[in-house]
């Protein structure tokens, strides 16, 4: 990561930063729907298969310019998915209550706004935390955002 006190001082050097569609040959802007620029992140909402490739961040501070390339991988949706391509694990205990807890939590806090949907089995649940009680199923619940 670029903007990491290993590169230069964040808290006493000011500094930009710029993402581009090295593919398109454009530059990211703050917010273009499927694609959102947020601080140090370049975010990808729904993405398809043709978002695949390379992108660059240009960091920009009065003394340099740093850049970096990353490479996006975008995984075919698994037959059987209900349209969501990974699923993430929890344990529950089957003698008390449990709860579910999303795996995006991390990445929800840099959000502006957000909807929580839970799936098991493809069928929607609840907004929000998933409250657990005894299961007696071996099917995973999704957390899409």
């Amino acid at each position: 990561m670029l903007a990491s006190p290993d590169v230069f001082d964040l808290h006493s050097t000011p500094y930009n930063i710029s993402w581009y569609d090295c593919k398109a040959g454009r530059e990211l802007s703050e917010d273009l729907g499927q694609f959102q620029v947020r601080g140090t992140m370049l975010w990808f909402l729904n993405s398809t298969l043709e978002d695949a490739g390379h992108y660059q961040c240009i960091l920009r501070t009065p003394n340099g310019c740093f850049k970096q390339k990353s490479v996006l991988r975008v995984d075919p949706v698994k037959a059987g998915s209900c349209g969501r391509p990974d699923t993430s694990r929890q344990m529950l205990t089957t003698q008390t209550n449990s709860f579910l807890v999303c795996p995006l939590l991390e990445y929800i806090s840099q959000a502006d706004s957000y909807s929580i949907q839970w799936y098991k089995v493809c069928e929607r649940l609840l907004e929000g935390v998933l409250p657990c009680g005894r299961t007696q199923t071996s099917h995973p619940a999704r957390c899409c955002q």
